[in-house]
């Protein structure tokens, strides 16, 4: 991967899920610059003022889901994470530009998924 800073917005109002990502980003000793939402309408208050290089969002928040944040965005790829299988999110958010959707797992796959997919769209 090119030695560029890689600038996340997380979107999640999952404080466990927050803090699984703050430690996978340590463990990995991966040199992102991340920025956490615990919401929707935090997210898009955070992207009015910033731009990220990619967003990560979880699909239900308390606030709404993430489909609606996406809809905003011009260009910036995402990656959408959901609690559950169900082939009419993974339709609309491939509809919407995702770089990809994932399944949240205990076991924290989808945090080394994030790592493979960001080396490829950053490559």
């Amino acid at each position: 991967m090119k030695e560029q800073k890689i600038k996340i917005l997380l979107v999640e109002d999952d404080v466990v899920d927050q803090q699984a990502f703050v430690r996978f980003v340590k463990k990995q000793n991966l040199s992102y610059q991340y920025k956490i939402a615990g919401s929707l309408e935090e997210a898009q208050k955070i992207l009015d003022d910033e731009d990220f290089s990619i967003i990560i969002s979880d699909h239900m928040l308390g606030d709404g889901s993430a489909f609606e944040l996406f809809e905003r965005l011009s260009g910036t790829p995402f990656i959408l994470m959901t609690g559950q299988e169900d082939e009419e999110i993974y339709q609309k958010a491939n509809q919407l530009g995702a770089r990809a959707c994932l399944v949240k797992d205990s076991e924290g796959t989808h945090l080394h998924a994030f790592k493979e997919i960001l080396e490829e769209v950053f490559s």
